[in-house]
């Protein structure tokens, strides 16, 4: 239990004539009908228009964990379409007086889209100011996104604000409609029609209902239909998504299938950015074993500590089933905008069972098939993930006046220790194939002579439903030069691990052609992320904001590209060889020419069977470049 802000009388008086009922069993087949899909449905549309665009006092200080859970336990436990509506009603009088619920034909809804008269209290009125969107208490300095209530002058619109009165008239599905003032009158001190809420003790749900399951995917189904910025270009209709979302939810028979089901929704919006977590499952176990992605194949690593799996292995059944089937299940539950990044989040997801023991179907360099028997381990087992072998240290000299510089998790200051060296090397490798720390950055100002300037962070600011007439605020890195300055050939390596902030520094290096792109595309989700948690305790990470390469072409599902696109050979690691960063030094040392450092039409690919770089192809740049629906776009 947790002493939560401000109800209001008439919403107390509403529950505690709803009954929330637990069902511990499955929802049978036959429960899954029509009727009830279609009013979870519309109580879904509704609970967040009038959330998120409805500006009286009310819903600003409404309880939403409980309207979300009670209406969808009306639209489950109403006898007919008529008593779920008498009670939608019920739930909309109580929060929004001024909103209406109703079946109306063409002429009724264009009246219910007029404007609402002030009443001769008014003195102002009200309207959301949503940039991006508010979901968790603002920290300073932190968070970029804000959801604000503007109170403004009763002829006063303000910039792109609705004017006073308005109303939009949108569909719940089947039939309903709601008319909804998203400018609320004002008195100075309250809106109008005022009312006096009540402090009440709110429950903290968990997920163990189905009521508070399907509540949390309608919660999360919600805030992206109003708020996610990349709809346009992933291409997906996210109203079809709501019905099946609902139905997995409303089938699920614990908590762990109401995860599935919200995975499931959110990898619907192709974001690198989106997760959903609920803590560890009872019983998942890990695969002690590394491995990596080759030539389609999923080839075990060599570790530190000898592993019950040799290195160089081709892994090609996990307990019997083909790893192609645990790749098509699994990536439907992954959200990602890229083939690289789903790859790079198959490789842990694919080490996780509910087993003592696993069974691997594995292939060795000479084309011989057998069977491993290996012990899964608990998480946290100081063994469930093998240390592969390190790379070189930072500052390295790997050929003649090559230095090497490992990015991921790299500080500034670790970066200061080796610029007077990189300054004065002819050539430096990158390795950013990972998250980099502050260096990511820094690193920039050093080999730019001139201001570096960031891609394009576009915060969406709306107080439209729907996304619609969605302006944006703008901002962008703006970084001057640093001594001294590194001017020898310059090359960095990536791949679909490289996500986020990785991606602005790869995206700058990209337009400014700081250095050669050795590798694979990078992950192509960009931006602040804007987390949340729905009732139940499911959470929930998404990309809150556009993100527009300088030259004002998209980044998602792009990502900053390579221009010699490589990846490791299963001949290579059975070698135990890092052939990425082998090409990377010959690369930097000017022993193979590259599109950036040479001026060869690009971007190239290396072909490991000629061991040369060759041109491109629009298969090549499919399979490694930018996700298969930018393509077709």
């Amino acid at each position: 239990m947790q002493q939560r802000t401000l109800w209001i009388s008439i919403a107390c008086a509403l529950f505690a004539t709803i009954s929330i009922t637990t069902r511990a069993q499955p929802m049978q087949e036959d429960a899954l009908d029509r009727p009830v899909l279609d009013r979870l449905e519309q109580a879904s549309r509704l609970a967040a228009y009038l959330r998120f665009f409805h500006p009286n006092d009310t819903c600003e200080q409404a309880d939403w964990d409980r309207v979300y859970v009670s209406t969808i336990d009306l639209a489950m436990t109403a006898p007919d379409a008529e008593a779920f509506e008498r009670g939608l009603a019920g739930v909309v009088a109580s929060l929004a007086p001024t909103a209406a619920i109703g079946r109306w034909n063409e002429h009724e809804r264009a009246m219910r889209s007029e404007r609402l008269p002030a009443p001769a209290a008014a003195t102002s009125h009200r309207v959301w100011r949503h940039t991006g969107v508010q979901l968790a208490p603002a920290r300073a300095g932190f968070n970029v996104y804000g959801s604000d209530r503007v109170r403004l002058d009763l002829d006063d619109a303000g910039d792109n604000f609705p004017i006073a009165g308005t109303r939009v008239v949108r569909p719940l599905g089947s039939g309903l409609w709601i008319s909804l003032p998203i400018s609320v009158y004002d008195d100075g001190e309250r809106s109008l029609p005022a009312r006096t809420p009540e402090a009440v003790r709110a429950e903290m749900f968990t997920p163990d209902t189905v009521e508070v399951r399907v509540a949390a995917v309608a919660q999360a189904w919600g805030i992206f239909q109003h708020f996610y910025p990349y709809f346009d270009i992933v291409g997906v209709d996210w109203q079809a998504e709501l019905r099946p979302a609902l139905a997995e939810a409303l089938a699920s028979s614990d908590r762990w299938e109401g995860l599935i089901a919200m995975q499931r929704l959110v990898a619907r919006l192709h974001d690198g950015h989106g997760r959903v977590f609920l803590g560890r499952k009872p019983g998942v176990m890990q695969l002690p074993v590394a491995w990596t992605w080759a030539e389609g194949e999923l080839v075990t690593l060599p570790s530190v500590e000898p592993g019950p799996v040799p290195p160089g292995l081709v892994v090609e059944s996990i307990d019997g089933v083909p790893v192609a089937q645990h790749v098509e299940r699994l990536s439907a539950l992954i959200s990602s905008s890229t083939p690289g990044w789903t790859r790079h989040r198959l490789l842990d997801d694919l080490r996780q069972f509910e087993a003592t023991d696993v069974s691997l179907g594995v292939r060795d360099a000479a084309g011989d098939r057998r069977v491993l028997e290996v012990d899964t381990l608990p998480p946290g087992h100081p063994d469930a993930m093998p240390e592969t072998e390190p790379g070189p240290f930072s500052g390295a000299i790997l050929a003649p006046g090559v230095m090497y510089f490992n990015l991921v998790g790299a500080t500034s200051g670790q970066l200061r220790k080796e610029l007077r060296r990189m300054a004065a090397t002819d050539g430096v490798v990158f390795d950013l194939r990972g998250y980099p720390d502050s260096a990511g950055q820094r690193v920039l100002q050093h080999l730019a002579t001139d201001r570096v300037h960031s891609a394009w962070w576009r915060v969406p600011v709306a107080s439209l439903p729907d996304r619609e007439g969605v302006t944006y605020s703008e901002s962008r890195w703006d970084l001057p030069p640093r001594r001294p300055h590194i001017g020898g050939r310059v090359v960095f390596i990536t791949d679909g691990s490289a996500i986020s902030y990785a991606e602005s520094v790869m995206g700058i290096v990209e337009k400014l052609g700081l250095g050669e792109v050795e590798g694979a595309t990078a992950a192509g989700a960009l931006g602040n992320v804007n987390p949340f948690r729905t009732v139940g305790g499911y959470s929930l990470s998404w990309t809150g904001m556009r993100v527009e390469k300088h030259d004002r072409t998209m980044h998602h599902g792009i990502g900053a590209l390579p221009t010699v696109y490589a990846e490791p050979t299963i001949a290579g690691l059975s070698e135990q060889r890092d052939e990425l960063l082998d090409l990377a030094v010959r690369l930097a040392s000017g022993a193979l020419q590259g599109p950036v450092l040479d001026g060869i039409p690009g971007p190239l690919r290396w072909d490991p069977a000629a061991d040369a770089l060759v041109p491109t192809t629009h298969e090549d740049e499919n399979l490694h470049g930018p996700n298969q629906h930018r393509q077709e776009r």
